[in-house]
Formats: structure tokens, C-alpha cells, sequence
């Protein structure tokens, strides 16, 4: 499943905001959904209707933005929408409601508002975004409170914090949740395998390591698990223009020249020598893998025991 972002629909600026105000407030929020795509390249926006004739203040709205805006911009608006209304979230996503569930704002100044776009987010496991125009709204963590009403008339209440956002430092200080939510719930390789896209977005896995990861025992399937996600995560906060390679996890190292020759493999119509490896127990077990530095992926090409022939 692509990552969601749940628009907070009772942030839409309203009154009487001037041009210039208004596409600094969209220009923000965009920075914002810039941020999180450099994480989780598949994010998907979904709001609580036709965002693109959404109004930012009373006079101006997203269409005129997109008139008024650069090329690239533009397109990078257009390319996060997935779903409107909210309620198609569960066409996409299945329904996580076991009954009918209100989220309410819990707390001055907004308090007892009915937050529906970030109950979503709290109950699909995703990420809920509001523009920065009311500063009420700049909060990393939203409070709520829930109420759920099950088809026997029996109630329950309770209340939590959803993860939240109107800007890009936001996105640094949620940084390892979001890393770490795409591969929540991954059990074994064949979901692994499936998932990579939204696992393991900054890595590329070769076809035939399907075969490798297949062939895992349950603790090494976890432990590959872990150190894939630590090794997608390096990539991920990784600036080339600082450093020649990521902060690879602990224990990454380089074949000597002779074992270099067990490493060449095919990586499309070309072979490369995937020398560098990671290690992972119970056992001796090696990850291999090369850097593709114009993809900004790494990518695995081996998964299993240590190799004493070639590959």
C-alpha cells in the first residue's frame, strides 16, 4: 500500500487572504509534501474533496495556483492527489472502521471540532498535514479524542495523539516514524517482495534475490528485515553533495580484491560487482549490494550464506 497523507480538511485558510498570502501558504504546504517525498517517494495525498477547486481564502484557490505557478511545481502538485473524498480511502485501503468512529480535537482552541481528516490518518497508520495558515494548527502531534459507536450500541472512548504536520521541519522530527511505518507488519518474503515499492523505497532488489530472501529462516528473515530498513533509511537522509556515499549501518564492509571476482552480477544488460555486504545472523549471512548514486538507491544482489565460489 502506497503511504498516505491525510489532508487536515479544517485547515483550509477561510476569510480574507490576500493573493501573495495565499500562494505563500500553498507554497508552504507543498514544501511540506516535498519533504515527505524525499522519504517515501509514493505518498499519496488524500483530502476531503476536489483539492485542485479547494478555496484558500475567499477570493483565490489551488486552480489558481496552478495557473500562477512554475512548470515543476505544478506538476509536483499534481502528482501527489490519490483520493477524493476521505471516503475513498476505504475503496483504496479497505475499511479499518469496525463501527462509526468520530475524531474530535481535543483541547483549546479548537476544542470538540471534528477532525476527520486526521482521524484517518490515525486510523489508516498515515500522516496528517494542514496549512500553516492558523498558527493553532502548528503542532507535530494533534490531541484528540475518539468516540466509537459498534453495530451492538456498545461504545467506547478513548484518546491519542496522530502524527502531524504544516511544514518541512516537521517532516525531520517524524522522520524515523515515517521511515519505519512502510515496513511495519512486513512477516515474510513473500509480503517482503511484494511490498518492496513502499518498504524499501530507496532500495532496488535484483530478480533473483526473490529466490534468496524465499529461502530465509524466520530469525534471519528479521534480522535481513532490520538491516534492509537501516541500510533504506541511510539512503534516504543521504546527501550526495556532502558525502560520496550514505552513513551505511554498522558492520558494512568491502570485499577484498580476490573475493571481488565472486560478486559480478547482471543488474539489467550490466554487470556489476556487488563487493560491498552487510552482515546479519544466527550464522555467517551477507547482504551484498552496489550503489546506483544516479537512482539514489542501493541495490541488493545477493541475500544468504557467506559465498566461497562465484556467484
Amino acid at each position: 500500500m502506497a503511504r498516505v497523507v491525510f489532508l487536515n480538511e479544517r485547515s483550509l485558510p477561510v476569510g480574507n487572504v490576500g493573493r501573495e498570502e495565499a500562494i505563500s501558504i500553498i507554497n508552504k504546504f507543498l514544501d511540506l509534501m516535498i519533504a515527505l517525498r524525499k522519504l517515501m517517494p509514493r505518498i499519496s495525498l488524500i483530502t476531503g474533496g476536489p483539492f485542485l477547486t479547494a478555496p484558500v481564502g475567499d477570493n483565490y484557490s489551488i486552480a489558481r495556483w496552478l495557473n500562477d505557478t512554475e512548470r515543476d511545481r505544478r506538476r509536483l502538485m499534481l502528482s501527489l492527489l490519490h483520493a477524493a473524498p476521505f471516503r475513498m480511502a476505504q475503496e483504496f485501503f479497505g475499511d479499518r472502521d469496525p463501527g462509526v468512529t468520530i475524531y474530535k480535537y481535543d483541547g483549546a482552541p479548537f476544542d470538540g471540532l471534528q477532525v476527520e481528516g486526521i482521524g484517518l490518518a490515525d486510523m489508516y497508520g498515515g500522516f496528517a498535514a494542514s496549512f500553516a495558515h492558523d498558527v493553532r494548527w502548528r503542532l507535530q502531534k494533534v490531541p484528540v479524542r475518539v468516540e466509537r459507536l459498534l453495530d451492538d450500541n456498545s461504545q467506547s472512548f478513548w484518546r491519542t495523539v496522530v502524527r502531524h504536520g504544516t511544514s518541512a521541519p516537521d517532516v525531520i522530527f517524524h522522520q524515523s516514524w515515517l521511515l519505519a511505518v512502510g515496513r511495519a507488519g512486513i512477516n515474510n518474503a513473500a509480503q517482503l517482495w511484494n511490498e518492496q515499492l513502499d518498504a524499501f523505497p530507496h532500495l532496488r532488489f535484483l530478480p533473483r534475490t526473490e529466490g534468496d530472501l524465499l529461502r530465509l529462516s524466520t530469525p534471519a528473515f528479521l534480522q535481513v528485515v532490520d538491516w534492509l530498513g537501516r541500510l533504506n533509511d541511510a539512503v534516504a537522509v543521504w546527501n550526495p553533495n556532502a558525502a560520496p556515499t550514505p552513513q551505511y549501518p554498522p558492520h558494512t564492509t568491502n570485499e577484498g580484491e580476490k573475493r571481488k571476482q565472486l560478486f559480478w552480477l547482471l543488474d539489467g544488460v550490466t554487470k556489476r560487482c556487488f563487493h560491498m555486504h552487510g552482515r546479519y545472523t544466527p550464522g555467517s549471512g551477507r547482504i551484498h549490494f552496489w550503489l546506483s548514486v544516479p537512482e539514489r538507491k542501493v541495490v541488493i544482489g545477493y541475500v544468504g550464506p557467506k559465498v566461497f565460489s562465484k556467484l
